[in-house]
């Protein structure tokens, strides 16, 4: 759109302008949000998916190291070990689950 207004009689070019500017108003209140939805919902889909990998990856070296350099080839300790760790972590998220009244 020119920055300059048409003229008072050429009411074709006013027509036009005042089209542009409700297609522009319309876009803004529809397309916009639409858009930062789902921009959202992409990058948190994607964090989300690098946390989980990190978790992952951070629990099976945890489980090498404790494998190879704490239990010395026990394979059963280390599974044992990173269990419990897991029921107690369950645990208290259950426990805070429930509220007490």
């Amino acid at each position: 759109m020119s920055s300059e207004s048409a003229p008072k009689d050429d009411w074709a070019a006013q027509l036009t302008e005042k089209v542009g500017q409700l297609v522009e108003l319309v876009r803004d209140h529809t397309v916009r949000p639409v858009q930062k939805f789902v921009r959202a919902a992409i990058f948190g889909a994607l964090a989300f998916s690098v946390v989980i990998f990190v978790i992952v990856a951070f629990v099976i070296g945890f489980i090498r190291l404790l494998n190879n350099e704490v239990f010395d080839q026990r394979v059963w300790a280390s599974y044992l070990l990173i269990g419990g760790i897991f029921v107690g972590v369950g645990t208290l998220i259950s426990r805070m689950r429930h509220s007490r009244s």
